[in-house]
């Protein structure tokens, strides 16, 4: 009787030993059927945080205008572009980086120093000394540098910006160019604008 006892006891034990390891092999290809599907749903969530991202940056950006040279030089045309952060010097260097549009031509030059500081709604556009030398069209390449500048940084409203003021090293310049009188501060000038 025990010899039975102690077999039917064996029995048991191997019958349980065999169950859980069903259930550990049963649970582990459950495991594995759904990482495929977890890291699809991963890969689905990254995907949707990417556009959001996407989406997010294209509701801050910003549309602004600058105004580069017409083809014949007499006018300026207004080109719209998004930009993720407005500031003056943002503007002033989509200026020198020039047009997308064809028949419009930069009045900035690339390599040109500017700096500008804004107080009490008058930009302060601060010119390097070689200014002169690096603009091109005598008394109409200076009109089309100034108002490319002025109507930028004056008719983009959401710099409050009303008013320019040339300077040459810092310090006030009669001209930029020998043209145009630039003693002054100028304000936009949209009878220009094509």
């Amino acid at each position: 009787m025990k010899k039975i006892m102690c077999f039917i006891l064996c029995s048991l034990l191997t019958i349980s030993f065999a169950g859980c390891g069903k259930i550990n092999a049963n649970s582990t290809e459950t495991d594995q059927k759904e990482k495929p599907a977890v890291a699809s749903e991963k890969k689905d969530a990254d995907k949707e945080a990417g556009q959001k991202q996407e989406d997010e940056k294209k509701q801050t950006a910003t549309k602004v205008s600058l105004y580069f040279v017409d083809d014949q030089a007499m006018y300026l045309n207004k080109e719209e572009v998004e930009l993720d952060e407005v500031t003056p010097e943002t503007l002033i260097q989509k200026l020198k980086e020039g047009p997308k549009e064809k028949n419009h031509y930069a009045a900035v030059p690339k390599d040109l120093d500017i700096k500008i500081n804004v107080k009490e709604k008058v930009a302060y556009v601060d010119l390097e000394k070689d200014v002169a030398k690096k603009l091109n069209g005598g008394s109409t390449g200076e009109s089309m540098f100034i108002y490319s500048i002025v109507n930028t940084l004056t008719l983009n409203k959401d710099l409050g910006i009303s008013e320019v003021k040339f300077l040459i090293e810092g310090k006030d310049t009669e001209s930029i160019n020998g043209h145009m009188d630039t003693s002054g501060k100028f304000k936009a000038n949209e009878s220009i604008i094509k």
